[in-house]
């Protein structure tokens, strides 16, 4: 090649290094193995009974002529009869508060008997 005098030789040659450069990337093997790495242990909060809770349940109840309690009339005598029949519910509601191994709270019931 005859240079020009400009240069045209050393151009071409300062941009074919610079586009060498700008497209070489790191070589990857695949037979490599990576550092192993330590795993970290999940972090486990500590259980406690702590805290606010509410509840509601509801059933039906129903009964049949057998005579509740003991059969034996000398005893207590007849306490009644099983006939009573119908829905009933029961909601409860309360908060606990753990000291170390100890558990405290306080608890309400409002229950909904059966009707006859």
């Amino acid at each position: 090649m005859v240079d020009s005098p400009l240069g045209v030789t050393n151009i071409r040659n300062s941009a074919a290094a610079i586009a060498l450069l700008l497209t070489s990337t790191a070589a990857f093997a695949a037979d490599l193995a990576l550092t192993p790495v330590e795993p970290e242990a999940p972090v486990v909060l500590p259980f406690s009974w702590t805290g606010f809770y509410a509840g509601a349940n509801l059933g039906y109840a129903f009964g049949g002529r057998d005579t509740v309690g003991v059969h034996d009339p000398d005893f207590l005598g007849d306490i009644g009869k099983l006939t009573g029949k119908g829905f009933l519910g029961c909601l409860q509601a309360g908060y606990n508060y753990q000291f170390d191994n100890i558990v405290i709270g306080i608890e309400t019931v409002f229950m909904i008997p059966p009707s006859r």
